[in-house]
């Protein structure tokens, strides 16, 4: 091994690879910067959010009706129809594993972070 010299198209190989891992690298700090997203699970469906974009959703349940608000990277029930509102007294979520629920209503809130855009919903 003494005596290892290295090629002209060894040194382009090495900038190549230096400079893919550096786009890496910069690409995943970007993506780490994205709040992630809520899923939100009713009776009729689950529906997908960026926690980036807000918004103010209405969700129909049993009970009546569940008003989710995405602000400033956060989410919350601003609203629920339930008799206790314990759900609106949990306050806002805002990191991956955060969860909330309206069980009267069977509405239930969970965050995933980091993820990306999403906006979607599924039935």
């Amino acid at each position: 091994m003494a005596g290892l010299k290295l090629k002209p198209f060894d040194w382009v190989a090495l900038a190549v690879s230096v400079a893919a891992f550096a786009g890496f690298l910069f690409v995943g700090r970007l993506t780490a910067q994205s709040s992630g997203y809520v899923t939100i699970q009713t009776q009729e469906g689950e529906w997908m959010y960026d926690l980036d974009r807000d918004r103010e959703m209405t969700f129909k349940g049993p009970i009546g009706e569940s008003v989710i608000l995405i602000k400033d990277g956060k989410v919350s029930f601003e609203h629920s129809d339930c008799e206790d509102h314990l759900c609106e007294r949990m306050g806002e979520l805002s990191r991956g594993g955060d969860w909330s629920a309206c069980l009267p209503n069977r509405v239930f809130l969970s965050i995933t972070g980091n993820e990306g855009e999403v906006d979607y919903a599924t039935k």
